[in-house]
């Protein structure tokens, strides 16, 4: 719900320097997301990661080509995207308890 409230702000509000590092940092963070954990995981555990394939098959090509269309068309610099990918990738992490509960709630 976040990825997509995120893509919806620098749709509607392209102008927006915030609206735009939220939504490249969602994308950067879901690209390491495919390989850190779900990939890494499933090498060292010799076991599938729930999570992988999605990464590998949609997450990773779909977020590195709107990564290098934005790149194509000038919207981005490699120092926005680090800092922005760094910045929700922590965001995300710090949320993880948060939306377990929150899971948690609304399926019981």
């Amino acid at each position: 719900m976040l990825a997509y409230l995120s893509a919806f702000g620098f749709l509607y509000m392209p102008e927006s320097d915030i609206a735009k590092w939220i939504f490249i940092g969602f994308l950067g963070s879901m690209v390491i997301n495919a390989i850190f954990p779900h990939l890494i995981a499933t090498v060292l555990m010799k076991k599938y990661a729930p999570g992988l394939l999605t990464g590998l098959l949609l997450n990773i090509p779909v977020n590195s080509l709107v990564i290098y269309q934005m790149f194509l068309k000038n919207l981005i610099v490699w120092k926005e995207l680090i800092i922005s990918t760094l910045v929700v990738g922590i965001i995300l992490l710090a949320l993880i308890p948060l939306l377990f509960k929150v899971g948690d709630k609304v399926s019981s």
